[in-house]
């Protein structure tokens, strides 16, 4: 896909602009001003700067149908992806910030038209009306997806590996729908691709190679991502034999499981409590929950059977308090019944 770019984004500086962004945007080592336009120019469907400046000066009788803006960023982030070289994610992020709407065939796009349109609605106190049914009931079932499953795709929306990745099914047909039309031509020029020959065999090669790792991401940076929020978690205290609370389970009361791992009580790092195989009470700050069967593996301790009773027991309802002293110590004391531990507390020093 070539985009057009006119005299006037050449004399009015446009094209330099978005050059000087390119240089920030660079990857791979520092981009003089000369040859960011050089690239700018291949990225935008040229085979050089030359070649821009020479069709610039072209003007055409029958101009070609203008490109929706969505079409623009996804044509340039994919020869940047292949250019660079980058992965397809990270292209399309670097493209945000080039401020390619500062060229002049920007205006022709359908989403400019409409905002015109909106505008002259607003100021002529007029309603503008607009049909977006076909979004609402629109299908979920993605065309290629059944590409996508034989590729390797887990069939889930959102899953999370044993090694804490989690997968997003968002992530990775939104880069499908990215690739610009012809993209398997491109690749097949490659020495990686040089091989196949159809165009499913291209598809599902790159898919394998390329899209589905980036669909992966840490577990901590899809939540932030997606903005998952957990819906029916909650922090629980855990006891062992002796009613002393060493440390802290995160526990799914939607589905009444505990996740796998013990936190220390006083901060939120993984401990690898030695606590053996002996039933351990879980309990919450004012009440008993039930008993849980753990067995500490390294840093990972791993919950076994659980057994929570459901119901708390009267003789254990209770609160308990974190409280930090003068000193910047923290201790525990209790209120209510004496089965709890009592907090350890210095002798009262005598006033002089």
């Amino acid at each position: 896909m070539r985009i057009a770019v006119s005299q006037a984004d050449l004399d009015s500086g446009r094209f330099s602009a978005i050059s000087r962004s390119l240089v920030k945007a660079w990857p791979h080592g520092k981009l003089s001003l000369t040859q960011a336009m050089g690239k700018l120019s291949q990225l935008l469907g040229y085979r050089s700067l030359h070649d821009l400046q020479q069709s610039a000066k072209v003007r055409l009788l029958a101009p070609p149908k203008p490109a929706t803006r969505e079409q623009i960023a996804a044509s340039v982030a994919w020869k940047l992806s292949r250019l660079a070289p980058l992965p397809l994610a990270d292209a399309r992020e670097a493209v945000k910030g080039l401020r390619l709407n500062f060229l002049e065939v920007d205006a022709r796009t359908p989403e400019a038209a409409f905002e015109v349109a909106q505008k002259e609605a607003q100021a002529s106190g007029r309603m503008l009306v607009l049909d977006e049914a076909g979004a609402l009931f629109g299908p979920d079932w993605h065309p290629r997806t059944p590409e996508l499953l034989d590729c390797g795709a887990p069939p889930y929306t959102f899953a999370v590996l044993p090694d804490r990745r989690a997968f997003s099914w968002y992530r990775l047909t939104s880069l499908v729908d990215s690739l610009p039309n012809g993209f398997e031509e491109d690749l097949v020029m490659e020495d990686a691709y040089a091989g196949l020959r159809s165009g499913a065999e291209v598809f599902g090669e790159f898919v394998s190679k390329e899209l589905l790792p980036q669909a992966y991401a840490p577990l901590a940076q899809a939540i932030k991502r997606d903005k998952r929020l957990p819906n029916g978690f909650a922090i629980r205290w855990l006891m062992n034999e002796e009613n002393r609370v060493i440390g802290r389970v995160v526990e799914n009361w939607a589905l009444g499981g505990i996740i796998p791992v013990v936190y220390d009580a006083q901060n939120d790092d993984s401990s690898g409590i030695d606590v053996g195989l002996s039933p351990l009470p879980v309990g919450t700050v004012d009440g008993f929950v039930g008993h849980a069967h753990v067995i500490a593996l390294g840093e990972i301790v791993l919950m076994g059977s659980i057994a929570c009773r459901g119901v708390a027991e009267p003789q254990r309802r209770q609160s308990l308090f974190l409280r930090t002293t003068r000193n910047g110590r923290k201790k525990w004391e209790k209120h209510g019944a004496a089965s709890w531990p009592r907090a350890t507390r210095r002798p009262a020093r005598a006033k002089p």
